[in-house]
């Protein structure tokens, strides 16, 4: 009824995994741009002075840099500020913050 991979092709899949995981760690890494304050406030839905008192928060997720006077905000901590917001279980949150 059931046909179960061997011990072989268990293994060789296991590895295939692990191969595909670290892709996607890499791929997620190069997806992380830096867009500014205008596109921010469309992604997480606050304002701009909303965003500033973030900025200054202690222990703020959301990472940013300026360029001359702009703030620009990190697309990926844009997306974990926002799912912060939300009611995860503490081991998903966590794992998005290992991958960051």
């Amino acid at each position: 009824m059931y046909d179960f991979p061997s011990r072989e092709e268990h293994n060789e899949l296991k590895q295939q995994l692990a191969e595909f995981k670290t892709t996607i760690d890499e791929l997620v890494a190069l997806l992380d741009e830096y867009v500014p304050t205008k596109t921010a406030m469309k992604i997480t839905g606050i304002s701009r002075d909303g965003l500033e008192a973030e900025r200054k928060r202690p222990n703020t997720l959301l990472r940013f840099k300026k360029e001359g006077r702009t703030p620009l905000y990190s697309r990926r901590s844009l997306s974990l500020y926002n799912q912060s917001k939300h009611l995860l279980p503490y081991v998903t949150t966590q794992r998005m913050k290992l991958a960051s």
